[in-house]
């Protein structure tokens, strides 16, 4: 069972480790628990060493505890894991990662999967300093812990939890119903909670309990202490046979199981006496960001049929000057007190080149860990500040409820503001961060390293997605690199597009641009320089080209293919990507039933429609852990060419009841504001601005014929005069030794695949020619020029704009 848990723990360190995020694995429970032990004591005062798979360092401290699953309506266990969870001023992991750099991140959660137990995690990801000081760490954890106990709990923190829950609770999106019908189906069984609780049991605040509060917290002890920690450094040791390491039976983990030092446990259990005096620990103070007033803008009519074909909602445009352009658009029709703010900021002095970019990114981490203890209580009341770059420049969003969200948009404001207090001493940690978030691209498989290379190959710009590109020259930067960015940044101008949309006027749409405006600080961009940096597909010419590459992963196991046939523009004549959408429909189930089923290529077998900046294309992708990528290849040309005689034979009823699916798609409404702005500004970053290119499609699927589906696959398919098709390989270590899978009829001859090698790859990028997008669309929904001014300076607003917003 340890070695279960170990193994658990490392594939969750993997999954996790990748991101430089914190992480909460659950190891499998110990197996005295299914015995009746229920107080820890039989498995705790114990520390699990093992060899992880992805080159991380994790800590986890885990107790099991007797079952709380019955309590769930006095969340007892939830009220210490947020006190230890809290990332605001005075808490836990600001003590491990800002004051020491001991950690990357922290997590702290409770859970009874059993009716026999109940278990509680605090799990952190430790820097290479953090890793020699993990009894220091702990110690800390325990001081925590003691301060904890040293006071009674606290009513008002349980209520302000409770609050939160209801809010959350009252405005819950719309689930995924076969996720909703598996989670109640799980929760029934269980026999946990009353029926009426089945789906709200998580969020059911009932009785505030001080006695089972202390009692939990009295319970999370040295003594009851299981500790889980996975290096690579164990590697070696455990390669030597020295000492008590086993390998676990289906994962290959190598792990040992030894009680915790006596030393360690004296001077944690002082530290749980001693508590945090004298520490700067500090319990967190009221959230100032939790929404009380959830009335809407406009109060919507009452509930009408809606019209069969009825448009999406569109945003208009409220401002549009050489500087600026902002959309707005107030939806109250899903009853959410909730809204959206969200800005491209474009510019020479951004993304000139890749290090300008890479430069930039590490400058917004440091000014976004900087503001994150202010931030973070934010987070936790529902609203998300963020600023990164994006694929054309800064992206800045907030997003959640209304009622406070403007105060969180002064915060990423303040992250634009150049005069702003940057903390260079997390330079070096911010750093690393990205190197080793940056360095995990190696690590994503076959598949996903496929797909990134056809964006590779056919992106007009492509620093943004090349992650291990940026890392020699983010390990370059410095922090005077960092500092002198932040300097340059608007210095050349810049172009700022939002979108405001949800619960908000625009009076508040307009005081959203011009805090922004206000951080930036800066005039208008040279517009050609700002055509030079905006992102676009590049045409391929005739025939078929394949590009070929090592998997970056030395241990890699697939080989993977992805066929990229370009379509064109889709924006010049929806028809054909109607038509396309219908072709993938059909096109879905055969590829996988034979490719799949039938020859087994690999696990992950499929086509889909691929979109971006106005170009559209048919993908086909496949790994396999036993073929080569070129006999993927193959085996999809032979697919491609066998498939024209089926699909020439599709009866009208199975193309009516695929145009009946596709239209069912189509009318799939959005089902909360996020959803709502997430389609609306993707239209808007695409230059595109088709707000209602749902319903347009289904007209022009309604008009589609299987002639035109023939045609098409035709056309961009199988026809070498006139198909456009790109095949990226990913070769696995070895692939050209492998025995060849049971071909299904002869094989299918290239047909003259012109290579593209590794270093005429910028020389070929630079012959072709740019599928351009088109902005009429998007100007024809601006106003005409001064129809409504734009508020211009904050001193300008009355002191109950927050209200009045």
């Amino acid at each position: 069972p340890a070695a279960a848990a170990a193994a658990d723990l490392s594939a969750a360190a993997d999954d996790e480790g990748a991101a430089g995020n914190e992480t909460s694995p659950s190891p499998s429970p110990i197996s005295a628990f299914s015995l009746g032990a229920s107080d820890g004591r039989l498995v705790g005062g114990h520390r699990i060493d093992f060899v992880p798979i992805a080159d991380v360092e994790s800590l986890q401290l885990i107790w099991y505890l007797p079952p709380h699953a019955y309590a769930y309506g006095q969340k007892s266990l939830e009220y210490i894991s947020r006190l230890l969870g809290d990332e605001g001023p005075g808490s836990l992991v600001s003590y491990l990662r800002r004051d020491h750099g001991w950690v990357d991140g922290l997590g702290a959660g409770a859970a009874s999967p059993s009716a026999s137990y109940s278990q509680f995690a605090v799990s952190m990801m430790l820097t290479d300093a953090g890793a020699d000081k993990v009894d220091d760490i702990v110690e800390a954890v325990f001081r925590y812990l003691g301060m904890l106990r040293g006071r009674d709990p606290e009513r008002w923190r349980w209520d302000e939890a409770a609050d939160l829950a209801g809010i959350a609770w009252r405005f819950l999106s719309p689930a995924e119903p076969g996720a909703l019908c598996q989670q109640a189906s799980m929760t029934l069984t269980s026999g946990f909670c009353a029926v009426c609780d089945t789906l709200r049991a998580p969020f059911v605040y009932r009785e505030f309990d001080a006695k089972a509060i202390a009692e939990a917290a009295g319970r999370l002890t040295p003594g009851t202490l299981l500790l889980y920690r996975g290096s690579r450094s164990f590697e070696a040791i455990a390669g030597s046979k020295r000492g008590s390491w086993e390998t676990e039976e289906y994962y290959g983990i190598q792990y040992r199981l030894a009680p915790l030092g006596a030393d360690q446990a004296r001077r944690w259990a002082a530290a749980v006496e001693e508590g945090a005096a004298g520490w700067p620990l500090a319990l967190p103070e009221r959230n100032r960001f939790i929404p009380t007033d959830f009335s809407l803008v406009q109060r919507p009519p009452g509930p009408a049929k809606a019209a069969k074909d009825r448009a999406a909602p569109r945003p208009s445009v409220l401002v549009s000057d050489a500087g600026a352009r902002l959309w707005h658009h107030v939806d109250t029709s899903f009853r959410e007190p909730k809204a959206a703010f969200v800005c491209s900021i474009a510019g020479p002095g951004i993304s000139r080149d890749a290090r300008a970019l890479w430069a930039t990114q590490i400058l917004f981490s440091l000014v976004m860990d900087a503001l994150q203890e202010e931030a973070y209580p934010a987070t936790v009341a529902g609203i998300t500040p963020a600023v990164a770059v994006g694929g054309e420049g800064l992206e800045v969003s907030v997003a959640g409820y209304s009622d406070t969200l403007f105060r969180v948009l002064d915060l990423a404001a303040r992250a634009l503001d150049p005069n702003s207090t940057l903390p260079t001493e997390r330079f070096e940690a911010i750093r690393r961060l990205a190197v080793r978030s940056y360095e995990a691209e190696r690590f994503a498989g076959s598949l996903q390293t496929a797909v990134l290379w056809v964006k590779m190959v056919t992106r007009r710009h492509t620093a943004f997605y090349d992650h291990l590109a940026a890392v020699p020259l983010v390990r370059a930067l410095t922090v005077e690199d960092v500092l002198a960015r932040r300097a340059a940044l608007f210095a050349e101008g810049a172009r700022i597009e939002c979108l405001a949309s949800g619960n908000v006027n625009a009076t508040g749409a307009r005081f959203a641009l011009d805090r922004v405006r206000e951080a930036v600080g800066a005039g208008p961009a040279d517009p050609h320089e700002l055509a030079a940096l905006r992102q676009g597909t590049l045409s391929l010419p005739m025939g078929a080209h394949v590009y070929a590459l090592e998997a970056p992963d030395p241990a890699e196991r697939n080989s993977a293919a992805a066929l990229y046939f370009e379509m064109g523009t889709s924006e010049k004549d929806l028809l054909v990507v109607a038509t396309a959408q219908l072709l993938v429909l059909l096109l879905q189930q055969p590829v996988f039933s034979q490719l799949r089923t039938t020859e087994q290529l690999g696990y992950s077998v499929g086509v889909q429609l691929f979109q971006a900046w106005s170009a559209s294309a048919i993908l086909f992708y496949g790994m396999s852990d036993s073929a080569s990528a070129a006999y993927l290849d193959e085996r999809f040309e032979a697919f491609i060419r066998a498939y024209g005689t089926e699909l020439r034979a599709t009866s009208e009823e199975a193309f009516a009841t695929a145009q009946a699916a596709l239209e069912a798609n189509l009318r799939v409404r959005d089902q909360s504001v996020e959803e709502q702005t997430g389609r609306m500004w993707d239209e808007v970053q695409m230059h595109t601005c088709r707000f209602d290119r749902a319903l347009e499609l289904r007209h022009f699927v309604k008009r589609a014929t299987l002639e035109d589906v023939v045609m098409l696959y035709d056309q961009a398919l199988a026809l070498n005069g006139t198909r456009k098709k790109l095949s990226v390989w990913v070769q696995a270590p070895g692939e050209e030794r492998r025995p060849a899978p049971l071909r299904e009829g002869p094989p299918v001859p290239f047909n003259g695949m012109t290579p593209i090698k590794a270093e005429d790859l910028e020389a070929w990028r630079a012959e072709r020619t740019l599928i351009r997008a088109s902005d009429v669309l998007c100007t024809q929904h601006e106003f005409a020029a001064g129809a409504e001014p734009a508020l211009t300076a904050r001193a300008d607003l009355p002191d109950d704009m927050d209200s009045r917003i």
